[in-house]
């Protein structure tokens, strides 16, 4: 048996149990929280039990490495805008961690095919260091909370 088959037997009688019942929460963070945080598998239950989490307390977005492209149109920038302005999340956090196999990449040279298929348009760019990527992303927050408050909604990101 595949590792989907394995999984997909398992959901169905996750489902067919109930057991999934006792996960509800409504879409809304219980502690106002998002948190960006490097998709390493090491990670799944490490993180939340390190912070004290349980389902429904925050909007966990997870990326390789941990960091934000802070541009208005990146995927990471954009979910985090829709925590702040439509999910109610009060405050970011970012998370990384030692021995991150994202480490070093900014050195290593990725097949050239495989960059012409990602970015057809314009040449391949290898990831930067990220240890100036949170005051970036709270400078980027407090941009577009100075753009929406023009219109009527506030936005406060700080970065210690």
């Amino acid at each position: 048996m595949s590792e989907l088959e394995s999984i997909l037997s398992f959901n169905r009688q996750f489902v067919d149990s109930g057991e999934y019942e006792k996960f509800f929460t409504d879409k809304y963070p219980e502690r106002g929280l998002a948190i960006l945080s490097c998709m390493d598998a090491r990670m799944m239950e490490l993180l939340p039990r390190a912070l004290g989490l349980k389902n429904g307390d925050a909007k966990l977005i997870k990326k390789t490495p941990a960091r934000s492209s802070a541009t208005r149109g990146g995927s990471v920038m954009r979910s985090l805008l829709v925590a702040v302005f439509e999910l109610k999340v009060r405050e970011i956090m970012v998370i990384a961690h030692h021995d991150c196999g994202m480490q070093g990449a900014a050195r290593r040279k990725f097949p050239k095919q495989s960059a012409r298929q990602r970015h057809p348009r314009r040449p391949h760019r290898n990831p930067a260091p990220c240890r100036h990527q949170p005051r970036r992303l709270a400078d980027r927050l407090r941009q577009c909370g100075r753009q929406r408050a023009a219109h009527g909604q506030g936005l406060s990101a700080t970065t210690r």
